[in-house]
């Protein structure tokens, strides 16, 4: 079964390092089967991998116009979208894990630095909120047309779990002062 989105049109919204197209389609397919499956339900999503071509799995993974519960014409930035996000989510948490013969390694150079995992988290935690703020507005418009979504279980998919992070503390090599990630003022403190 064939990914919902391709590495192309994941590039074209949010692009993902060549070094690491291989692991896209790992990726993508995670995401697919753990956090689509609680948006959409098994039945509704297999069907869009299988039938991602008809006129209604169009509308509903690229997008559309349509008319919400308080009579504007809204558009909803489809299935595709949200999975971009969801996906790019997901790669920057793992992107510079690597496994060896001696287990799992973090990649590093002399010439970078590594992002803290509090950094992370709230790179994390943005395109997680980008993702299900979109979602929103797809799920009004599951919602309003489920007589053309059969298999759409109005009113019995999960919200994805968004953990909130707080006092994260970011440590780092003895020759480095330590730095700190303030929660509520989203800000860097030395």
């Amino acid at each position: 079964m064939a990914n919902i989105i391709t590495y192309d049109e994941h590039q074209a919204l949010r692009p993902i390092s060549k070094n690491n197209q291989s692991r896209f389609n790992t990726i993508c397919a995670e995401t697919e089967a753990s956090e689509l499956t609680d948006l959409l339900g098994v039945a509704l999503l297999q069907d869009l991998q299988n039938n991602p071509t008809t006129a209604n799995n169009i509308a509903l993974l690229a997008g559309c116009n349509f008319e919400n519960s308080n009579g504007h014409t809204v558009k909803h930035q489809g299935i595709k979208y949200i999975l971009i996000y969801l996906v790019y989510a997901r790669y920057i948490g793992e992107s510079d894990v690597k496994d060896t013969y001696a287990g799992m390694v973090e990649k590093r150079t002399e010439y970078s630095d590594a992002v803290s995992a509090g950094r992370i988290k709230l790179l994390q935690e943005q395109y997680r909120k980008v993702a299900m703020t979109a979602w929103n507005t797809t799920k009004e418009y599951l919602d309003l047309n489920s007589t053309t979504y059969d298999l759409w279980m109005r009113g019995e998919s999960k919200q994805l779990f968004e953990p909130k992070f707080s006092g994260i503390k970011k440590t780092e090599s003895s020759n480095r002062s330590k730095t700190y990630y303030d929660w509520k003022t989203r800000q860097i403190l030395k």
